[in-house]
Parts: structure tokens; sequence; C-alpha cells
């Protein structure tokens, strides 16, 4: 298969530093809300946000990833469609965990490394351009 036939081939991702032949990503972003009885504002009941994530995973080939427990810094990823044309994603104020290492198919080394969102809530952390 081509480069050209694919439907998206992931070109870059950076936080911090390059990470070296990215293989995916995965951003989330996850609300666990608590359902509160009585009176309020909103009426006899209401939900209430008690945990709110957001999370990003980069899985690359070459080491090293971003430095674990850097100052926050935007994940960038760059993804080039099979039409040409490209799009960005960026995710503000992540703070890289440590990488993981996998070994796949004998000597096939998989990196893999967390980050999470460390701002507010106030503006969504994700960008798509």
């Amino acid at each position: 298969m081509a480069a050209s036939d694919a439907s998206g081939l992931i070109i870059s991702a950076t936080c911090g530093a390059a990470f070296g032949f990215v293989q995916g990503f995965r951003i989330g972003h996850e609300i666990e809300a608590k359902r509160v009885e009585g009176g309020g504002f909103t009426g006899r009941q209401a939900d209430i946000t008690t945990r709110e994530e957001f999370t990003a995973t980069v899985t690359w080939l070459v080491p090293p990833g971003a430095t674990p427990n850097a100052a926050p810094a935007s994940l960038i990823i760059v993804v080039k469609k099979g039409d040409g044309a490209s799009r960005t994603y960026t995710c503000a104020q992540m703070k890289p965990r440590g990488p993981a290492c996998q070994h796949q198919n004998g000597d096939l080394e998989v990196w893999s490394q967390d980050f999470i969102y460390v701002g507010t809530f106030e503006a969504n952390p994700l960008s798509i351009g």
C-alpha cells in the first residue's frame, strides 16, 4: 500500500521534543458526574461534575520520548491525509508521564507515553486545525 492510499499518515508528534517514527495516538476526555438530590438553583435534582480528565497517549518506535514529569507543554500531532491535506491536533498544557516499552514481533520495540492535562476546563484543551 502506498502512502497516498492511506486515509491518514501521522507525520509528527512533539511535546517539548519530537517523537521518532510515530505509530499512533489516542486522545480522550472523560467526565464523571453525580446526581444530587434536593432543592437548588436547577430544581429538585442536579448533576454535578465530580471528576474531569483529559488525556492523550502517543506510541512510537524510536526512543526517547518526552522527559517524564517535565513542565507542561502543548502536545502537537500532525496527520497528513491521503489527499495531501494536513490536520493538526493541539492538546494544550499536557504533562508527560513516564514512557513504557513493549517488545513485539521479536526485536521490535514499541514505546508509549501518557500525557495528562493540567489546566482548568474553562476552555477546551483540544484544538483541531
